[in-house]
Protein backbone atom coordinates (compact mmCIF):
# COMPACT_ATOMS: atom_id res chain seq x y z
CA UNK A 1 0.00 0.00 0.00
CA UNK A 2 1.70 3.05 -1.04
CA UNK A 3 1.51 5.73 1.21
CA UNK A 4 1.53 10.06 0.65
CA UNK A 5 4.20 10.15 3.82
CA UNK A 6 5.47 13.83 4.49
CA UNK A 7 8.70 14.34 6.66
CA UNK A 8 7.44 15.02 10.26
CA UNK A 9 8.38 17.20 13.46
CA UNK A 10 8.19 16.61 16.77
CA UNK A 11 5.39 17.88 18.65
CA UNK A 12 7.09 18.49 21.32
CA UNK A 13 9.11 20.97 19.31
CA UNK A 14 6.32 22.72 17.79
CA UNK A 15 4.51 22.43 20.94
CA UNK A 16 7.60 24.72 22.64
CA UNK A 17 8.20 26.99 19.81
CA UNK A 18 5.02 28.07 19.78
CA UNK A 19 4.45 28.41 23.34
CA UNK A 20 7.68 29.95 24.31
CA UNK A 21 6.31 33.48 22.02
CA UNK A 22 3.56 33.86 24.61
CA UNK A 23 5.99 33.43 27.55
CA UNK A 24 8.61 35.77 26.59
CA UNK A 25 5.95 38.56 25.58
CA UNK A 26 4.30 38.29 28.77
CA UNK A 27 8.24 38.61 30.84
CA UNK A 28 8.63 41.87 28.21
CA UNK A 29 5.44 43.38 29.45
CA UNK A 30 5.80 42.22 33.17
CA UNK A 31 9.43 44.22 33.10
CA UNK A 32 8.01 47.08 31.61
CA UNK A 33 5.09 47.19 33.62
CA UNK A 34 6.29 44.98 36.44
CA UNK A 35 6.22 48.30 39.48
CA UNK A 36 2.42 49.07 38.30
CA UNK A 37 1.29 45.61 37.38
CA UNK A 38 2.14 43.80 40.90
CA UNK A 39 0.45 47.08 42.75
CA UNK A 40 -2.61 46.38 40.81
CA UNK A 41 -2.89 43.19 42.44
CA UNK A 42 -4.22 45.10 45.88
CA UNK A 43 -7.49 45.02 44.15
CA UNK A 44 -8.10 41.35 44.63
CA UNK A 45 -6.73 42.05 48.14
CA UNK A 46 -8.78 44.63 49.21
CA UNK A 47 -11.83 42.46 48.34
CA UNK A 48 -10.53 39.35 50.00
CA UNK A 49 -9.42 41.92 53.02
CA UNK A 50 -13.60 42.26 53.24
CA UNK A 51 -14.69 39.44 53.28
CA UNK A 52 -11.92 37.50 55.02
CA UNK A 53 -13.15 40.81 58.18
CA UNK A 54 -16.79 39.86 57.33
CA UNK A 55 -16.21 35.84 57.81
CA UNK A 56 -14.18 36.49 61.09
CA UNK A 57 -16.53 38.72 62.61
CA UNK A 58 -19.42 36.50 62.14
CA UNK A 59 -17.30 33.44 63.16
CA UNK A 60 -16.20 35.68 66.25
CA UNK A 61 -19.82 36.07 66.79
CA UNK A 62 -20.60 32.13 66.07
CA UNK A 63 -17.65 31.03 68.86
CA UNK A 64 -18.50 33.47 71.84
CA UNK A 65 -22.28 31.67 71.75
CA UNK A 66 -21.03 28.39 71.36
CA UNK A 67 -18.00 29.04 74.48
CA UNK A 68 -21.48 30.75 75.89
CA UNK A 69 -23.49 27.60 75.44
CA UNK A 70 -21.04 25.31 77.22
CA UNK A 71 -20.80 27.49 79.98
CA UNK A 72 -24.38 27.98 80.58
CA UNK A 73 -24.66 24.20 80.18
CA UNK A 74 -22.57 23.28 83.01
CA UNK A 75 -24.16 26.24 84.60
CA UNK A 76 -27.62 24.27 84.69
CA UNK A 77 -26.51 20.76 84.49
CA UNK A 78 -24.43 20.96 86.83
CA UNK A 79 -24.65 20.81 90.70
CA UNK A 80 -25.21 24.38 90.42
CA UNK A 81 -28.71 24.43 89.24
CA UNK A 82 -29.70 21.73 91.73
CA UNK A 83 -28.12 23.54 94.47
CA UNK A 84 -29.77 27.00 94.23
CA UNK A 85 -33.31 25.06 94.66
CA UNK A 86 -31.77 23.28 97.36
CA UNK A 87 -31.60 26.75 99.42
CA UNK A 88 -34.93 27.33 99.85
CA UNK A 89 -35.21 23.88 101.60
CA UNK A 90 -32.15 24.14 103.43
CA UNK A 91 -31.18 24.86 107.33
CA UNK A 92 -29.06 27.57 107.97
CA UNK A 93 -25.91 25.08 108.48
CA UNK A 94 -26.45 23.62 104.99
CA UNK A 95 -27.21 27.14 103.12
CA UNK A 96 -23.67 27.78 104.11
CA UNK A 97 -22.08 24.75 102.75
CA UNK A 98 -24.44 24.77 99.25
CA UNK A 99 -23.88 28.97 99.05
CA UNK A 100 -19.96 27.99 99.75
CA UNK A 101 -20.36 24.95 96.81
CA UNK A 102 -21.58 27.59 94.30
CA UNK A 103 -19.14 30.08 94.57
CA UNK A 104 -16.14 27.53 93.90
CA UNK A 105 -18.02 26.23 91.10
CA UNK A 106 -18.34 29.58 89.24
CA UNK A 107 -14.89 29.99 90.30
CA UNK A 108 -14.13 27.04 88.77
CA UNK A 109 -15.90 28.06 85.40
CA UNK A 110 -14.56 31.39 85.45
CA UNK A 111 -11.02 29.69 85.79
CA UNK A 112 -11.50 27.34 83.05
CA UNK A 113 -12.65 30.00 80.55
CA UNK A 114 -10.32 32.83 79.68
CA UNK A 115 -12.40 35.10 78.04
CA UNK A 116 -15.54 34.69 80.16
CA UNK A 117 -16.14 38.28 81.93
CA UNK A 118 -19.09 37.84 84.07
CA UNK A 119 -21.54 34.60 85.41
CA UNK A 120 -24.10 35.21 87.49
CA UNK A 121 -27.58 34.68 88.97
CA UNK A 122 -30.05 38.18 88.35
CA UNK A 123 -33.69 38.14 89.68
CA UNK A 124 -35.56 40.23 87.13
CA UNK A 125 -37.91 41.91 89.38
CA UNK A 126 -35.76 42.76 92.24
CA UNK A 127 -32.79 43.88 90.06
CA UNK A 128 -30.68 41.43 92.44
CA UNK A 129 -27.56 39.66 91.04
CA UNK A 130 -27.18 36.15 93.09
CA UNK A 131 -22.88 35.09 93.71
CA UNK A 132 -21.55 37.00 90.51
CA UNK A 133 -17.61 36.26 89.90
CA UNK A 134 -17.70 40.05 89.87
CA UNK A 135 -18.18 43.37 91.21
CA UNK A 136 -21.55 44.13 89.17
CA UNK A 137 -22.83 47.61 88.50
CA UNK A 138 -26.42 47.82 89.97
CA UNK A 139 -27.69 50.15 87.51
CA UNK A 140 -27.62 47.90 84.44
CA UNK A 141 -30.06 45.59 84.10
CA UNK A 142 -29.28 42.75 81.57
CA UNK A 143 -33.17 42.39 80.28
CA UNK A 144 -32.73 45.50 78.33
CA UNK A 145 -29.87 44.63 76.61
CA UNK A 146 -30.19 44.32 72.32
CA UNK A 147 -31.33 40.98 71.52
CA UNK A 148 -28.89 39.45 68.87
CA UNK A 149 -31.21 36.05 68.57
CA UNK A 150 -32.88 33.46 70.30
CA UNK A 151 -32.66 29.93 70.91
CA UNK A 152 -34.67 27.70 72.28
CA UNK A 153 -34.64 28.87 76.19
CA UNK A 154 -31.69 31.07 75.39
CA UNK A 155 -31.14 34.61 74.79
CA UNK A 156 -28.10 36.21 73.38
CA UNK A 157 -27.42 40.05 73.42
CA UNK A 158 -25.79 42.16 70.55
CA UNK A 159 -22.48 43.58 71.39
CA UNK A 160 -22.52 45.73 74.66
CA UNK A 161 -20.77 46.96 77.60
CA UNK A 162 -19.94 44.62 80.20
CA UNK A 163 -21.62 45.27 83.49
CA UNK A 164 -18.46 44.44 85.70
CA UNK A 165 -18.07 47.98 87.06
CA UNK A 166 -14.24 47.98 86.41
CA UNK A 167 -14.94 46.79 82.99
CA UNK A 168 -16.73 49.48 81.43
CA UNK A 169 -13.66 50.98 79.15
CA UNK A 170 -12.78 47.80 77.63
CA UNK A 171 -13.93 45.73 74.46
CA UNK A 172 -17.53 44.80 74.10
CA UNK A 173 -19.04 41.54 75.15
CA UNK A 174 -22.04 39.08 74.16
CA UNK A 175 -24.18 37.89 76.69
CA UNK A 176 -26.52 35.11 77.19
CA UNK A 177 -29.38 35.22 79.27
CA UNK A 178 -31.94 31.72 80.32
CA UNK A 179 -35.06 31.79 82.91
CA UNK A 180 -34.67 29.19 85.52
CA UNK A 181 -37.21 26.73 85.90
CA UNK A 182 -37.15 27.27 89.84
CA UNK A 183 -40.34 26.22 92.04
CA UNK A 184 -40.32 29.64 94.34
CA UNK A 185 -38.06 32.35 92.17
CA UNK A 186 -39.81 32.88 88.62
CA UNK A 187 -37.94 35.80 87.68
CA UNK A 188 -34.93 34.17 88.78
CA UNK A 189 -32.28 34.47 85.58
CA UNK A 190 -28.63 33.02 84.23
CA UNK A 191 -26.53 35.59 83.03
CA UNK A 192 -23.35 34.75 81.40
CA UNK A 193 -21.21 37.41 79.38
CA UNK A 194 -18.06 36.81 77.20
CA UNK A 195 -15.48 38.75 75.85
CA UNK A 196 -16.52 40.35 71.67
CA UNK A 197 -12.67 40.15 70.71
CA UNK A 198 -12.39 41.50 67.00
CA UNK A 199 -10.31 40.00 64.42
CA UNK A 200 -8.07 41.70 61.80
CA UNK A 201 -7.90 44.63 63.74
CA UNK A 202 -4.87 45.74 62.43
CA UNK A 203 -5.27 44.70 59.12
CA UNK A 204 -8.20 46.58 58.65
CA UNK A 205 -6.99 49.86 60.14
CA UNK A 206 -3.48 49.74 58.16
CA UNK A 207 -5.84 48.92 54.84
CA UNK A 208 -8.70 51.66 55.43
CA UNK A 209 -7.08 53.70 57.60
CA UNK A 210 -9.01 53.39 60.77
CA UNK A 211 -11.82 54.99 59.05
CA UNK A 212 -13.73 51.24 58.38
CA UNK A 213 -16.41 49.90 60.87
CA UNK A 214 -19.05 46.64 61.86
CA UNK A 215 -22.72 47.40 62.30
CA UNK A 216 -25.15 44.66 63.21
CA UNK A 217 -28.91 44.88 62.85
CA UNK A 218 -31.36 42.48 63.74
CA UNK A 219 -34.51 40.22 61.54
CA UNK A 220 -35.81 44.15 61.69
CA UNK A 221 -33.13 45.62 60.05
CA UNK A 222 -32.73 47.57 63.55
CA UNK A 223 -29.30 48.44 64.77
CA UNK A 224 -28.23 46.71 67.78
CA UNK A 225 -24.82 47.41 67.73
CA UNK A 226 -22.45 50.10 65.92
CA UNK A 227 -18.84 51.35 65.98
CA UNK A 228 -19.73 54.43 64.63
CA UNK A 229 -23.00 55.80 66.95
CA UNK A 230 -22.53 59.45 65.19
CA UNK A 231 -23.29 57.46 61.32
CA UNK A 232 -25.75 54.61 63.24
CA UNK A 233 -27.30 54.67 66.20
CA UNK A 234 -29.39 51.93 68.27
CA UNK A 235 -32.62 51.16 66.95
CA UNK A 236 -32.07 53.11 63.69
CA UNK A 237 -32.94 51.55 60.57
CA UNK A 238 -29.98 51.42 57.51
CA UNK A 239 -31.57 52.08 53.90
CA UNK A 240 -31.22 49.65 51.37
CA UNK A 241 -29.94 52.41 49.42
CA UNK A 242 -27.23 55.32 49.86
CA UNK A 243 -27.22 58.54 48.57
CA UNK A 244 -24.29 58.97 46.12
CA UNK A 245 -22.49 61.12 48.14
CA UNK A 246 -22.32 58.51 51.06
CA UNK A 247 -18.56 58.09 51.62
CA UNK A 248 -18.49 54.38 52.59
CA UNK A 249 -19.27 51.17 50.32
CA UNK A 250 -21.53 48.65 52.38
CA UNK A 251 -21.16 44.64 52.28
CA UNK A 252 -23.51 42.37 54.19
CA UNK A 253 -23.45 39.12 55.34
CA UNK A 254 -26.65 37.01 56.96
CA UNK A 255 -26.35 34.99 59.05
CA UNK A 256 -28.60 31.90 59.56
CA UNK A 257 -30.14 33.05 62.82
CA UNK A 258 -31.94 36.41 61.04
CA UNK A 259 -29.06 38.89 62.25
CA UNK A 260 -27.18 40.81 59.39
CA UNK A 261 -23.62 41.98 59.62
CA UNK A 262 -22.86 44.90 57.60
CA UNK A 263 -19.38 46.36 57.26
CA UNK A 264 -18.65 49.88 55.95
CA UNK A 265 -15.15 50.77 54.27
CA UNK A 266 -14.19 54.52 52.99
CA UNK A 267 -15.01 54.63 49.54
CA UNK A 268 -11.78 57.45 49.42
CA UNK A 269 -9.20 54.57 50.29
CA UNK A 270 -10.87 51.92 48.49
CA UNK A 271 -10.70 53.77 45.33
CA UNK A 272 -7.24 54.78 45.69
CA UNK A 273 -6.08 51.60 45.96
CA UNK A 274 -8.52 50.31 42.80
CA UNK A 275 -8.38 53.35 40.44
CA UNK A 276 -4.49 53.92 40.54
CA UNK A 277 -3.70 50.72 38.75
CA UNK A 278 -6.92 50.45 36.36
CA UNK A 279 -5.23 51.15 33.31
CA UNK A 280 -1.94 49.16 33.41
CA UNK A 281 -4.60 46.17 34.53
CA UNK A 282 -6.35 46.77 31.11
CA UNK A 283 -3.01 47.33 28.98
CA UNK A 284 -1.99 44.03 30.89
CA UNK A 285 -5.14 42.00 29.86
CA UNK A 286 -5.13 43.08 25.95
CA UNK A 287 -1.74 42.43 25.72
CA UNK A 288 -2.51 38.92 27.37
CA UNK A 289 -5.21 38.43 25.16
CA UNK A 290 -3.46 39.04 22.45
CA UNK A 291 -0.77 36.57 23.32
CA UNK A 292 -3.01 33.93 23.85
CA UNK A 293 -4.85 34.57 20.71
CA UNK A 294 -1.93 33.88 18.65
CA UNK A 295 -1.01 31.62 20.48
CA UNK A 296 -4.26 29.40 19.99
CA UNK A 297 -4.34 29.71 16.83
CA UNK A 298 -0.80 28.75 16.19
CA UNK A 299 -2.13 25.31 18.41
CA UNK A 300 -5.08 25.03 16.22
CA UNK A 301 -3.45 24.74 13.11
CA UNK A 302 -0.74 22.89 14.49
CA UNK A 303 -2.46 20.01 16.46
CA UNK A 304 -6.19 20.29 16.24
CA UNK A 305 -5.90 20.10 12.79
CA UNK A 306 -3.81 16.82 12.68
CA UNK A 307 -6.88 15.48 14.87
CA UNK A 308 -9.81 16.31 12.92
CA UNK A 309 -7.81 14.74 10.13
CA UNK A 310 -7.39 11.71 11.85
CA UNK A 311 -10.85 12.24 13.15
CA UNK A 312 -12.25 11.79 9.45
CA UNK A 313 -9.95 9.05 8.48
CA UNK A 314 -11.56 6.84 11.49
CA UNK A 315 -14.58 7.95 10.09
CA UNK A 316 -13.88 6.36 6.93
CA UNK A 317 -12.98 3.58 8.64
CA UNK A 318 -16.38 3.46 10.24
CA UNK A 319 -18.37 3.35 6.65
CA UNK A 320 -16.81 0.44 5.94
CA UNK A 321 -14.22 2.50 3.11
CA UNK A 322 -10.57 -0.31 3.77
CA UNK A 323 -9.23 0.69 0.63
CA UNK A 324 -9.15 4.82 0.98
CA UNK A 325 -5.03 5.36 2.12
CA UNK A 326 -5.36 7.69 4.93
CA UNK A 327 -2.82 10.91 4.68
CA UNK A 328 0.25 12.00 6.70
CA UNK A 329 -0.19 14.99 8.47
CA UNK A 330 3.71 15.81 9.12
CA UNK A 331 3.51 15.74 12.73
CA UNK A 332 5.64 12.89 14.09
CA UNK A 333 3.41 11.92 16.93
CA UNK A 334 0.34 11.76 14.95
CA UNK A 335 1.98 10.34 11.75
CA UNK A 336 2.60 7.35 13.76
CA UNK A 337 -1.17 7.56 14.84
CA UNK A 338 -1.91 7.08 10.90
CA UNK A 339 0.73 4.21 10.45
CA UNK A 340 -1.54 2.56 13.08
CA UNK A 341 -4.48 3.32 11.11
CA UNK A 342 -3.46 1.49 7.66
CA UNK A 343 -2.05 -1.16 10.32
CA UNK A 344 -5.95 -1.35 11.49
CA UNK A 345 -7.57 -1.40 8.15
CA UNK A 346 -5.58 -4.32 6.90
CA UNK A 347 -6.21 -6.46 10.25
CA UNK A 348 -10.26 -5.39 9.71
CA UNK A 349 -9.94 -6.39 5.68
CA UNK A 350 -8.04 -9.71 6.70
CA UNK A 351 -10.36 -9.94 9.79
CA UNK A 352 -14.09 -9.72 7.03
CA UNK A 353 -12.26 -12.36 4.89
CA UNK A 354 -12.30 -14.58 7.59
CA UNK A 355 -15.52 -13.91 8.69
CA UNK A 356 -17.10 -14.65 5.51
CA UNK A 357 -14.87 -17.99 5.35
CA UNK A 358 -16.37 -18.74 8.92
CA UNK A 359 -20.04 -17.97 7.57
CA UNK A 360 -19.35 -20.32 4.54
CA UNK A 361 -18.19 -22.92 6.94
CA UNK A 362 -21.46 -22.27 9.21
CA UNK A 363 -23.97 -22.71 6.26
CA UNK A 364 -22.31 -26.08 5.11
CA UNK A 365 -22.68 -27.52 9.05
CA UNK A 366 -26.27 -26.39 8.97
CA UNK A 367 -26.81 -28.46 6.20
CA UNK A 368 -25.27 -31.30 7.27
CA UNK A 369 -27.06 -31.06 10.69
CA UNK A 370 -29.95 -31.39 8.51
CA UNK A 371 -28.64 -34.29 6.63
CA UNK A 372 -28.26 -35.74 10.45
CA UNK A 373 -31.26 -35.09 11.41
CA UNK A 374 -33.17 -36.84 8.24
CA UNK A 375 -30.67 -39.67 9.16
CA UNK A 376 -32.94 -40.56 12.28
CA UNK A 377 -36.04 -40.14 10.81
CA UNK A 378 -35.21 -42.41 7.96
CA UNK A 379 -33.99 -45.18 10.93
CA UNK A 380 -37.43 -45.01 12.14
CA UNK A 381 -39.48 -45.25 9.75
CA UNK A 382 -37.39 -48.44 8.19
CA UNK A 383 -38.26 -49.60 12.27
CA UNK A 384 -42.19 -48.74 11.72
CA UNK A 385 -42.10 -50.87 8.41
CA UNK A 386 -40.27 -53.78 9.82
CA UNK A 387 -42.40 -53.51 13.05
CA UNK A 388 -45.98 -54.45 10.76
CA UNK A 389 -44.08 -57.00 9.04
CA UNK A 390 -43.28 -59.10 12.28
CA UNK A 391 -46.78 -58.33 13.26
CA UNK A 392 -48.41 -59.11 9.22
CA UNK A 393 -46.29 -63.02 9.38
CA UNK A 394 -47.35 -63.30 12.86
CA UNK A 395 -43.97 -63.15 15.01
CA UNK A 396 -44.99 -61.15 17.85
CA UNK A 397 -41.47 -61.48 19.90
CA UNK A 398 -39.64 -59.84 17.13
CA UNK A 399 -42.05 -56.87 16.42
CA UNK A 400 -42.34 -56.37 20.05
CA UNK A 401 -38.36 -56.19 20.48
CA UNK A 402 -38.33 -53.73 17.52
CA UNK A 403 -40.95 -51.50 18.51
CA UNK A 404 -39.60 -51.04 22.00
CA UNK A 405 -36.43 -50.44 19.88
CA UNK A 406 -38.14 -47.59 17.78
CA UNK A 407 -39.85 -45.91 20.99
CA UNK A 408 -36.28 -46.25 22.64
CA UNK A 409 -34.35 -44.09 20.06
CA UNK A 410 -37.23 -41.86 19.57
CA UNK A 411 -36.96 -40.69 23.29
CA UNK A 412 -33.31 -40.69 23.39
CA UNK A 413 -33.21 -38.83 20.15
CA UNK A 414 -35.10 -36.31 20.83
CA UNK A 415 -32.81 -33.80 22.48
CA UNK A 416 -34.93 -30.66 22.86
CA UNK A 417 -36.16 -31.26 26.12
CA UNK A 418 -33.70 -31.56 28.45
CA UNK A 419 -36.22 -31.48 31.29
CA UNK A 420 -39.27 -34.56 31.09
CA UNK A 421 -42.18 -35.96 32.73
CA UNK A 422 -41.05 -38.96 35.35
CA UNK A 423 -43.67 -41.05 33.46
CA UNK A 424 -41.29 -40.44 30.46
CA UNK A 425 -38.60 -41.19 31.89
CA UNK A 426 -40.02 -44.81 32.81
CA UNK A 427 -41.59 -45.96 29.76
CA UNK A 428 -38.27 -45.27 28.55
CA UNK A 429 -36.71 -47.58 30.71
CA UNK A 430 -39.55 -50.21 30.18
CA UNK A 431 -38.27 -50.17 26.46
CA UNK A 432 -34.52 -50.35 27.40
CA UNK A 433 -35.62 -53.54 29.86
CA UNK A 434 -37.57 -54.96 27.45
CA UNK A 435 -34.80 -55.39 24.63
CA UNK A 436 -31.91 -56.17 27.71
CA UNK A 437 -34.19 -59.55 28.53
CA UNK A 438 -33.95 -60.70 24.69
CA UNK A 439 -29.99 -61.10 25.87
CA UNK A 440 -30.30 -61.29 29.65
CA UNK A 441 -32.64 -63.45 32.08
CA UNK A 442 -33.45 -61.29 35.34
CA UNK A 443 -36.89 -59.79 36.27
CA UNK A 444 -37.33 -56.41 37.25
CA UNK A 445 -40.34 -54.87 39.41
CA UNK A 446 -41.75 -51.22 39.77
CA UNK A 447 -42.64 -50.21 43.06
CA UNK A 448 -44.75 -46.37 43.35
CA UNK A 449 -46.25 -44.91 46.46
CA UNK A 450 -47.78 -42.33 45.12
CA UNK A 451 -49.09 -41.97 41.62
CA UNK A 452 -48.66 -38.10 41.07
CA UNK A 453 -45.08 -38.94 41.31
CA UNK A 454 -45.77 -39.88 37.44
CA UNK A 455 -45.62 -35.98 36.67
CA UNK A 456 -42.74 -34.97 38.27
CA UNK A 457 -40.03 -33.07 36.37
CA UNK A 458 -36.50 -35.01 35.96
CA UNK A 459 -33.54 -34.45 34.09
CA UNK A 460 -33.58 -36.39 30.67
CA UNK A 461 -31.78 -39.88 30.80
CA UNK A 462 -31.41 -40.27 34.30
CA UNK A 463 -32.66 -43.89 35.10
CA UNK A 464 -30.94 -45.94 31.95
CA UNK A 465 -27.05 -45.23 33.29
CA UNK A 466 -28.02 -46.67 37.13
CA UNK A 467 -30.07 -49.53 35.65
CA UNK A 468 -27.61 -50.02 33.00
CA UNK A 469 -25.17 -50.76 35.35
CA UNK A 470 -27.24 -53.00 37.30
CA UNK A 471 -28.11 -55.28 34.45
CA UNK A 472 -24.57 -55.45 32.69
CA UNK A 473 -22.40 -55.39 36.26
CA UNK A 474 -24.87 -56.65 38.94
CA UNK A 475 -26.65 -59.36 38.33
CA UNK A 476 -24.86 -62.97 37.24
CA UNK A 477 -26.71 -65.94 36.52
CA UNK A 478 -29.99 -67.27 36.39
CA UNK A 479 -33.29 -65.70 39.17
CA UNK A 480 -31.91 -62.18 38.29
CA UNK A 481 -33.79 -59.43 39.89
CA UNK A 482 -34.31 -55.42 39.71
CA UNK A 483 -36.26 -53.49 41.90
CA UNK A 484 -37.13 -49.84 40.75
CA UNK A 485 -38.51 -47.98 43.64
CA UNK A 486 -40.32 -44.31 43.61
CA UNK A 487 -40.97 -42.41 47.13
CA UNK A 488 -42.23 -39.34 47.98
CA UNK A 489 -39.45 -37.38 50.25
CA UNK A 490 -38.83 -33.91 49.84
CA UNK A 491 -39.09 -34.25 46.42
CA UNK A 492 -38.27 -37.48 44.46
CA UNK A 493 -36.85 -40.45 46.03
CA UNK A 494 -35.58 -43.12 43.56
CA UNK A 495 -34.13 -46.43 44.54
CA UNK A 496 -32.56 -49.18 42.07
CA UNK A 497 -31.78 -52.23 43.86
CA UNK A 498 -30.24 -55.55 42.37
CA UNK A 499 -29.52 -58.87 44.01
CA UNK A 500 -26.35 -59.63 42.06
CA UNK A 501 -22.86 -59.86 43.16
CA UNK A 502 -21.97 -55.98 44.75
CA UNK A 503 -19.49 -54.41 45.07
CA UNK A 504 -16.43 -53.79 47.59
CA UNK A 505 -16.25 -50.42 49.04
CA UNK A 506 -12.33 -49.46 46.25
CA UNK A 507 -15.21 -50.06 43.75
CA UNK A 508 -17.96 -47.36 45.16
CA UNK A 509 -15.69 -44.95 46.12
CA UNK A 510 -14.19 -45.46 42.57
CA UNK A 511 -17.33 -44.83 41.03
CA UNK A 512 -18.41 -41.85 42.91
CA UNK A 513 -15.20 -40.62 41.87
CA UNK A 514 -15.58 -38.13 39.31
CA UNK A 515 -12.45 -37.41 37.55
CA UNK A 516 -11.34 -40.90 37.50
CA UNK A 517 -14.72 -42.83 37.07
CA UNK A 518 -14.44 -43.19 33.20
CA UNK A 519 -11.09 -45.06 33.40
CA UNK A 520 -12.43 -47.97 35.63
CA UNK A 521 -13.24 -51.14 33.96
CA UNK A 522 -15.37 -51.12 31.19
CA UNK A 523 -16.20 -48.16 31.81
CA UNK A 524 -18.40 -48.86 34.82
CA UNK A 525 -18.63 -45.25 36.21
CA UNK A 526 -19.12 -43.52 33.11
CA UNK A 527 -23.10 -44.15 33.78
CA UNK A 528 -22.68 -42.96 37.44
CA UNK A 529 -20.66 -39.57 36.55
CA UNK A 530 -23.45 -38.63 34.19
CA UNK A 531 -25.64 -38.59 36.41
CA UNK A 532 -23.65 -36.74 39.13
CA UNK A 533 -23.31 -34.21 37.09
CA UNK A 534 -26.54 -33.41 35.63
CA UNK A 535 -27.70 -33.57 39.37
CA UNK A 536 -25.14 -30.79 40.16
CA UNK A 537 -25.59 -28.95 37.57
CA UNK A 538 -29.03 -28.46 37.81
CA UNK A 539 -30.02 -28.92 41.60
CA UNK A 540 -26.39 -28.12 43.48
CA UNK A 541 -26.33 -29.67 46.73
CA UNK A 542 -29.84 -30.06 46.66
CA UNK A 543 -29.83 -33.12 44.88
CA UNK A 544 -27.46 -35.82 45.99
CA UNK A 545 -26.60 -39.89 44.70
CA UNK A 546 -25.79 -42.58 47.39
CA UNK A 547 -24.62 -46.19 46.53
CA UNK A 548 -24.69 -48.84 49.04
CA UNK A 549 -23.01 -51.90 47.77
CA UNK A 550 -21.34 -55.11 49.52
CA UNK A 551 -19.69 -58.25 47.94
CA UNK A 552 -22.29 -61.29 46.99
CA UNK A 553 -24.88 -58.66 48.70
CA UNK A 554 -26.54 -56.98 45.60
CA UNK A 555 -26.35 -52.81 44.98
CA UNK A 556 -28.56 -50.38 46.17
CA UNK A 557 -28.36 -46.94 44.51
CA UNK A 558 -30.39 -43.92 45.81
CA UNK A 559 -30.83 -40.99 44.03
CA UNK A 560 -32.62 -37.88 45.64
CA UNK A 561 -33.86 -34.94 43.09
CA UNK A 562 -35.69 -32.03 45.12
CA UNK A 563 -39.15 -30.59 44.11
CA UNK A 564 -39.08 -27.22 42.03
Amino acid sequence: MKTNKKKSKSLKLLLFKFFLLGPAGMIICVIILSFHSINALMTNKIELTIHDSLNDFSANIDDTVAALNQVAYQFTEGSIGEDIILLDYATPYEKTQIVSRIREQIELISFTYSDLRVITFYLSESKEYLYPNKNINPLISPIDFPMLMQKNQFSYSAPHISIDQYAYHESPVISLLKKMNHPNLSDLYIYVEMDFNYRNMEQRSDLFAQEDFFVITDSEEKIIFSEEDSLFALGETIPDMMPADFPYYSYRHEATSGYQIIYFVPKSEYNREKYTWLSQIVMLVLLYGLFLTTSFYCLWKQIICPIKQTENEIRVIRIGDLDTVPRFTGVLEYDRLVEELIYMKQELSDLITQTKQQEAKQGQLEIEKLMYQINPHFLMNSLNTIYWMTTLNKQPKIGKSISALNKLLQYNLNRKKPMVCLKEEIDAIRQYILLQQLRYDFHYHFICDDDSLQDFIVPRFILQPMVENSILHGLQGDNGLITIALHRQNGLEIEIKDNGCGMSPQTVHSLMDLQNAASGPHEMGIGINYVIKILQNRYGKNAFLKIDSALNEGTAILLHIPAE
